[in-house]
């Protein structure tokens, strides 16, 4: 990962946005993404909200779970997909450094 990543992103941030910007078509649920980071609950969520507030995020509710998405619609979506691509910004997996 690049320098850049840490100065721009908190760790959190980095592995949204690392899992929902390098799969842009595809959307995550809220247990997905809380393993495939191994990050906290409430760290996960709270950036969640934010990002989704922001509108750098979709959220939809299905049956009883929410799926996350990156918003393609966002006013800055392919900047910010070029930033994760060129930091090389990706979700950190449980037991990665």
């Amino acid at each position: 990962m690049h320098k850049l990543a840490r100065v721009l992103f908190s760790r959190t941030q980095q592995n949204v946005l690392g899992l929902l910007y390098t799969q842009p078509a595809r959307s995550f649920y809220t247990n997905e993404i809380l393993r495939l980071t191994g990050m906290g609950v409430a760290t996960i969520k709270r950036e969640l909200d934010r990002m989704v507030d922001s509108g750098i995020l979709t959220m939809t509710r299905t049956g009883n779970q929410n799926h996350y998405q990156a918003n393609p619609e966002c006013i800055i979506f392919s900047e910010l997909a070029s930033i994760v691509s060129k930091t090389g910004i990706s979700c950190r997996q449980p037991g990665q450094s």
